[in-house]
């Protein structure tokens, strides 16, 4: 997605390969984060507090920096070249586009608010809700469970709604047992080749554009296909996320055949994977404001090289920074759920619904 995103012809003239599977990244990553949230809630975070505060911590300790820090980025980037923005990024109703995008209500329904520069931010409006849907079907009792959900989704509206199945792919990923059994070793490796051939033709036909052209906008009429917005490609993303469960059974049957890795090595990677949480949240506007102060020099390769460096190091140091509060937030989340005084008052709005 990344690599996608920095697909921009003030950068680099030409079209890069394989820049067209941005969209295809997004779906590959809400089901990738539904799989992950299914395992830390079977293996660690099994109680709704720890849960919640674990979540939160994920998201705030760099949502706060990405949506707080793009409208200051942008206006360094409009200062060097403005051209750049003009058309293309908004600077208008600041608060707004500010206030929506830190509680994440920025897709609801017709609704869609760019978080000024930072257009990627827009899957992070879904994610959040899907964590929250999650949690209230893990942890909140049956009787109360589907009503909860019922009233969420409806306030929602159909965009994040649409593509909740691509998520709850990644959690049936996890929890499908039945193929790790039966599957052997030479099947696996079939299965998974037969993914990534599935996934290639995918591409080859187009069908996500395919399917938005032909049926949403076709059949729906250009309105729907136009506030639908980044959810018009919905059946496309379902296909494609049943590729993708596909791949990812096959890939830890043979997984589960490897040596297990030394735990030293296990502490980098899951380090590494904590950063590219901020690569993902905030990349965009570095590249449009290290794009702008480099704008005298022509588009080439130099100038995408140079952008792309600059921008990936900014990143790091955001990615640091989130880093370093995650832990932080994660336990002042926690000790605040924990207290007597929030045990109380949940007691309370408990006795009086009930």
């Amino acid at each position: 997605m990344v690599y996608a995103h920095s697909n921009v012809r003030f950068l680099y003239p030409e079209k890069l390969p394989l820049a067209e599977y941005a969209h295809s990244a997004v779906t590959v990553f809400f089901v990738l984060s539904g799989y992950v949230v299914a395992f830390v809630v079977d293996r660690r975070e099994n109680t709704p507090i720890s849960y919640a505060a674990s979540r939160a911590s994920r998201i705030l300790s760099l949502s706060i920096f990405a949506v707080l820090l793009t409208p200051i980025i942008d206006s360094l980037g409009r200062s060097a070249a403005p051209e750049l923005y003009s058309k293309l990024i908004p600077s208008d109703y600041l608060l707004v586009r500010i206030v929506a995008s830190l509680v994440f209500l920025a897709e609801l329904w017709t609704i869609s608010i760019t978080t000024f520069s930072n257009v990627p931010y827009w899957s992070l409006n879904y994610e959040v809700w899907y964590y929250v849907l999650f949690g209230i079907y893990c942890f909140v009792e049956t009787s109360r469970r589907w009503m909860l959900i019922g009233i969420i989704c409806i306030i929602l509206g159909p965009k994040i709604v649409l593509m909740a199945p691509c998520w709850l792919a990644g959690v049936l990923a996890y929890r499908w047992k039945l193929p790790l059994k039966a599957l052997g070793t030479w099947s696996a490796v079939a299965l998974w080749i037969i993914s990534m051939l599935a996934f290639a033709g995918y591409h080859h036909f187009d069908l996500m554009r395919s399917f938005s052209d032909e049926i949403v906008l076709k059949y729906g009429g250009e309105w729907l296909h136009t506030q639908l917005h980044f959810s018009r490609y919905f059946a496309a993303d379902w296909f494609l996320s049943s590729i993708i469960v596909v791949n990812f059974i096959a890939i830890r049957h043979l997984a589960n055949r490897l040596p297990e890795i030394d735990i030293g090595y296990l502490a980098w990677i899951n380090y590494v994977g904590g950063l590219t949480y901020a690569l993902y949240i905030i990349h965009f506007p570095f590249f449009y404001m290290w794009g702008a102060i480099l704008n005298s020099m022509e588009p080439g390769g130099e100038k995408y090289a140079l952008t792309v460096t600059f921008a990936l190091l900014s990143v790091a140091v955001i990615a640091a920074l989130g880093e370093w509060l995650r832990p932080r937030m994660r336990r002042w989340i926690q000790s605040l759920f924990e207290s007597q005084r929030f045990v109380r008052w949940c007691s309370r709005r408990i006795a009086n619904n009930a």
